[in-house]
């Protein structure tokens, strides 16, 4: 009994260490140049393709060409696995564990980021605001009232929205300009997992198929869906000096449950139907015989990676361009008026920003200049 106590206890403490590494940016990193270090060294290599290593007659004329190039180099690379890296567990380990790493730290962030663009309190303790990078004192007569408000309506200026609350005798203000931007952090690393979950699905699902194909002849593009392409003429359009202008063909497309889809395709303009792309890259033989060599692609993983890539866009350009400023300012009953102020990283020129909020919040604590006496006016009556 006790020794199953002990294991529960271990398990559950190791579980623990390892759900607080899954948190750590450093670990992340980590594992991201691992897996991408073993992506760089796989291209450095031709990597076997899934078709051809399932044809035994072209796996081995690949292979010989292989050998060739490489010589007696070749079976230490084989040995290795350097030709198949790209798609071995050694390469998506690390990627799968980065992906888990990211989506833990996501969700962490995020409702700790969503917590703190809804907070509209404006307290805090003075040792918060002590230790932040940027703080200042000023010590003041003037009525609390008139200093928050001036203050307020100061930073208001600065296009820092602010407002104030008041607990016991003390005063405080909070301000911040684009609070929105702590949303860049989660929109980054969604933008993270779209990527690696769209090249996860183009490794495991894109087709990728050259064809040649003689006038009238079909083959098969998909043989789950049953999707064929046959091919029915070939046009080379000419001006009146029997130059050519343009290269067409006319294709045929055959679904599994016998619909057909006839389609004319120029150069450089690929016919898309069912997520298949059917692009023309060249042809050869007599005129009316023309074989064409078409070039068919089908890549599920293109949709989460350009959304991907879309969110890191707008991630990056939040982040850099709409940099985040939180201020706040503590004025206690002893006239005591406490500035502290938390920047982004990227807020590059805060601190002539700081300087100007300083020099406002001076102005809200000095104390308004009485107004001039008039001057005693003379006695111009005549006397008797």
């Amino acid at each position: 009994m006790r020794i199953m106590q002990k294991s529960k206890r271990m398990a559950r403490l190791v579980s623990k260490q390892l759900c607080g590494l899954s948190h750590r940016l450093d670990v992340a990193a980590l594992l991201m140049a691992v897996a991408l270090g073993l992506l760089v060294i796989g291209s450095l290599f031709p990597q076997l393709p899934r078709e051809v290593e399932a044809d035994p007659v072209r796996a081995e004329r690949w292979e010989r060409a292989v050998r060739r190039r490489y010589g007696e180099r070749s079976d230490i690379y084989f040995a290795v696995r350097g030709f198949t890296l790209g798609r071995s567990p050694l390469t998506w380990l690390p990627l799968g564990l980065c992906a888990v790493a990211t989506v833990t730290c996501t969700t962490r962030r995020t409702r700790r980021i969503w917590r703190g663009v809804r907070q509209r309190s404006a307290t805090y303790t003075p040792e918060t605001l002590v230790g932040a990078p940027y703080h200042g004192y000023i010590q003041t007569t003037r009525p609390t009232d008139d200093i928050m408000a001036h203050l307020g309506i100061g930073l208001e200026r600065q296009r820092l929205r602010a407002h104030w609350e008041t607990a016991g005798a003390t005063r405080w203000l909070r301000a911040e300009r684009h609070p929105l931007s702590r949303l860049a952090s989660p929109l980054l690393h969604t933008a993270v997992l779209l990527i690696l979950g769209g090249a996860l699905v183009t490794a495991l699902t894109a087709r990728r198929v050259e064809v040649t194909l003689a006038p009238g002849e079909t083959i098969a593009l998909d043989e789950r869906s049953g999707l064929a392409l046959r091919h029915d003429a070939f046009i080379v359009e000419r001006d009146r000096y029997r130059r050519p202008t343009a290269y067409l063909a006319d294709l045929t497309l055959l679904s599994g449950n016998g619909n057909a889809t006839s389609a004319r395709v120029a150069m450089n303009q690929p016919l898309t139907h069912s997520g298949w792309h059917v692009t023309i890259q060249d042809y050869w033989g007599a005129a009316g015989e023309e074989r064409l060599v078409l070039l068919a692609s089908r890549d599920p993983g293109f949709l989460p990676v350009a959304a991907g890539g879309t969110l890191l866009t707008l991630g990056m350009f939040v982040a850099v361009y709409w940099p985040r400023v939180t201020l706040r300012a503590r004025l206690g009953a002893d006239g005591e008026l406490l500035l502290a102020a938390w920047p982004s990283r990227h807020a590059w020129a805060f601190d002539a920003k700081w300087a100007e909020i300083v020099a406002l919040a001076r102005d809200a604590a000095r104390e308004p200049e009485p107004p001039p006496t008039p001057a005693p006016q003379a006695d111009t009556e005549a006397r008797p």
